[in-house]
């Protein structure tokens, strides 16, 4: 039995130089046929290294551009061999280029379709990307006909399994029931399961935060590689700074600007496009001197060295990169005096509501305001 392969090429021709770009594409080879599908992702020859998009700021943008492509192309052939239907490359590119006829040929081909048309913020394209690699990873829903109220049930059990927080259990099943009614209405499913299965939902946002005691550990850890040191700086400048992984993305250095001997910044969020208006403290200061800007690195791979760090700290918290926001709001600011409405413009929210899920008193300023009562009465 024939099994064809994919794989992702750069320069096909070889005519890429550092001053004239090259196509990325995917190769499908299948029966002596070689089929090209294009990426719509063009490099210089110093800009491809190892199968990887170099030297770029939008390099992850682009590979997860590449990948998804591959990975759809993937899917088609794999679900057609699990089928024991016919290969048939041509239609492959007109299902790749979103001309084929009749539905997709999975759900999760559907869902990842989905997602490339809909307009999204980039981190709600993340939220629904990492839901769909769960689906994939547990693999009891991957057609239409998988769409039942039982694996609705085992799906809310996975969550569980995977997560202690309510609001991402809840989460998992509000990006799934996107899709699944959005199949419903093109007919592909007859009936959403979610008629007959209700969700609890969980109001309560909890997020670890690092006390004075643990940030000044956390600056001082002596770390064994430059990647972990560049995840400690990313986290630092959010816990003085308060941004958003989002927001940190989009930092732009030539924003920031003097007012009373002070350097500024103020932008709308890119979540919501609610303006915060913050002061860069010093070491948040610090870190933009020691690279020229904010360091990034992928969301996942930063969360990771997060917990490494956290580890070599001794620290037992389960810390992620939204954790330095909640640093920033209770470690940072109210710990030092510094009123709500004020922590909230700083943040960015839209009501001091919104604020109070973040803020966390610390020990220290409970004990502190204990003591000046003392004195009163």
């Amino acid at each position: 039995m024939d099994i064809p392969k994919t794989r992702v090429i750069f320069d096909r021709k070889n005519v890429s130089t550092k001053t004239k770009k090259a196509s990325v594409i995917v190769e499908v080879y299948y029966q002596r046929q070689r089929k090209f599908f294009s990426t719509g992702v063009e490099l210089y020859k110093d800009q491809w290294k190892k199968d990887m998009v170099v030297g770029r700021h939008d390099a992850i943008d682009l590979m997860n551009r590449i990948k998804t492509i591959k990975e759809k192309i993937d899917e088609y052939l794999n679900e057609r061999l699990k089928n024991n239907e016919d290969i048939n490359l041509e239609h492959l590119r007109s299902w790749v280029d979103g001309h084929s006829e009749g539905k997709p040929a999975s759900f999760l081909v559907f869902m990842q379709q989905r997602m490339r048309e809909r307009p999204m913020a980039e981190g709600t394209f993340d939220q629904h990307s990492s839901v769909r690699r769960n689906l994939k990873r547990w693999g009891k829903i991957i057609t239409f006909s998988d769409i039942t109220l039982f694996n609705i049930i085992l799906w809310d059990e996975e969550s569980k399994r995977h997560s202690e927080s309510g609001k991402t259990i809840e989460t998992w099943h509000k990006v799934l029931r996107i899709y699944i009614n959005e199949a419903v209405a093109l007919g592909y499913v007859k009936k959403s399961p979610y008629k007959d299965f209700k969700v609890k939902r969980d109001r309560k946002i909890k997020h670890d935060f690092l006390s004075p005691e643990e940030l000044k550990k956390w600056h001082t850890i002596v770390l064994p590689t430059d990647d972990i040191e560049k995840a400690r700086d990313m986290f630092v400048f959010c816990c003085y700074t308060g941004l958003s992984y989002a927001d940190m993305k989009k930092f732009d250095t030539r924003l920031i600007f003097e007012s009373n001997g002070s350097m500024r910044y103020r932008r709308g969020r890119k979540k919501n496009d609610e303006m915060f208006n913050i002061t860069i403290l010093e070491p948040a200061m610090k870190v933009l001197e020691k690279y020229g800007g904010v360091p990034m690195m992928d969301n996942h791979i930063y969360n990771r060295y997060l917990k490494d760090i956290a580890c070599l700290c001794g620290i037992s918290k389960k810390l992620s990169s939204h954790c330095g926001r909640t640093t920033f709001a209770s470690t940072v600011m109210l710990a030092n005096k510094v009123p709500l409405k004020v922590l909230s413009n700083a943040m960015g929210h839209t009501s001091v509501r919104q604020t109070e899920e973040y803020a966390k008193l610390t020990q220290t300023v409970v004990d502190e305001e204990f003591d000046r009562l003392g004195t009163i009465i």
